[in-house]
């Protein structure tokens, strides 16, 4: 009896031990998955244009070419990374500092929003002088993680992203249905004034610079997008939705073929594409 005790004990242990082994590979598996997913996305993505300054380079078919949302997720992505390790503060200024040198200027006044396009051409890097809500959303948010992450520069992050959150409700910004416009082109004079982009819904973006800037609006901007998001599910059967909407005296419908932009405006496809995640965060019951 005594001698069977014992082997139970050692048997206990054995699994224990085991079982741990297994919780610690898993979990030290898992991150390290998720450390080298990164590193060859730094690798692969992030390119130097100066000593100072890097961009995501989002071309295809060996051409170069920065958007401003790509900048503000590789921002986003570079402050989360360096929340664990993997990245350097200098790393987040270098794609920062891109982003500084390529704000938008309007009615000869620069704005804290970013041009959506630089792209090579024939050599000579152009720009394409129009913004990006998701754009500038992301680079706000990205700023404000950030300040969390290296809080000796809390401050400066926090204020810049202030100034961003607020040129977006400058430039970006529908108040008659309290939401974010597409861009700063879209203005009130425009029928693209009433057209919603589906993957600028963001309601955990919208609260984050809600509680950074004490400004009520982003509340309402969130309860206004959610709803027509929702909306929009519900008038298909699979619950997607398009890429753009269009707001209407009626309510709010799918945009038709190349009413925005391509002939997939009203379907589901690279701009709706990113809604999932946008909403993946989200406590809200219609973010569900």
């Amino acid at each position: 009896m005594v001698l069977n005790k014992k082997i139970w004990v050692a048997v206990g242990f054995i699994i224990v031990a085991f079982t741990s082994i297994l919780v610690y590979a898993r979990l030290h598996n898992e991150q390290s998955v998720t450390a080298n997913t990164y590193q060859t996305w730094q690798k692969t993505f992030v390119t130097r244009q100066s000593d100072q300054a890097t961009y995501v380079n989002a071309g295809v078919d060996g051409k170069k070419m920065a958007m401003s949302e790509a900048q503000g997720l590789g921002m986003l992505i570079t402050a989360q990374a360096g929340r664990k390790g993997w990245a350097s503060q200098t790393d987040f200024d270098h794609l920062l500092a891109y982003y500084q040198q390529n704000r938008l200027v309007v009615a000869n006044q620069q704005t804290h929003l970013m041009n959506w396009r630089q792209r090579d051409v024939k050599g000579a890097w152009r720009t394409d002088a129009h913004s990006a809500t998701d754009g500038d959303l992301y680079i706000a948010y990205a700023l404000h993680a950030a300040a969390s992450v290296w809080p000796k520069q809390a401050t400066t992050y926090n204020t810049l992203a202030k100034t961003i959150a607020a040129d977006i409700l400058r430039y970006e910004y529908n108040d008659q249905q309290q939401l974010l416009t597409v861009g700063d082109w879209a203005t009130a004079d425009t029928a693209a004034y009433r057209v919603m982009r589906t993957s600028d819904v963001m309601p955990s973006v919208f609260t984050s610079l809600a509680e950074l800037t004490n400004d009520q609006r982003w509340g309402q901007v969130s309860d206004s997008m959610l709803t027509k998001l929702a909306t929009l599910s519900k008038q298909h059967k699979t619950g997607l939705v398009p890429d753009f909407a269009v707001v209407t005296k009626q309510g709010v419908r799918a945009a038709k073929a190349k009413e925005v932009a391509t002939k997939q405006d009203g379907h589901y496809a690279y701009n709706a594409a990113r809604v999932p995640m946008m909403l993946a965060d989200s406590s809200d019951h219609r973010a569900v």
